[in-house]
């Protein structure tokens, strides 16, 4: 398995575990700092993860937004005292799922 293969196979990964053990809705959101806390790392690994796909796959796919999935992940993991929770259900919400299925396509084409 090739490094980008890895490394998409790491956004899924943390996509998934959003999608069954993040938030459900704004306010429980909110009100649960575990659950923030969780997401908010995963969203972080998501970018990690971009970070390490080569530009090479990178250019073959500019539909994917890997600058501000990288981005992301700079203010959660460097501004932490200025995430936003309104900004992270936002994403968590609409765009983690185009994201996936973005990255599933990749992955099916690398097979």
């Amino acid at each position: 398995m090739s490094r980008d293969q890895d490394a998409l196979l790491d956004i899924v990964e943390m996509i998934e575990l959003i999608r069954e053990h993040g938030p459900d809705d704004e306010q429980a959101f909110r009100d649960d700092v575990v659950r923030q806390a969780a997401t908010i790392r995963w969203i972080e690994i998501i970018g990690e993860a971009a970070s390490r796909i080569s530009d090479e796959l990178k250019a073959r796919h500019p539909e994917v937004p890997w600058r501000a999935v990288i981005g992301m992940r700079n203010v959660v993991a460097h501004g932490y005292d200025r995430v936003r929770l309104d900004i992270v259900w936002r994403v968590v919400q609409e765009e983690l799922a185009p994201l996936e299925r973005q990255i599933r396509e990749i992955l099916a084409e690398l097979e």
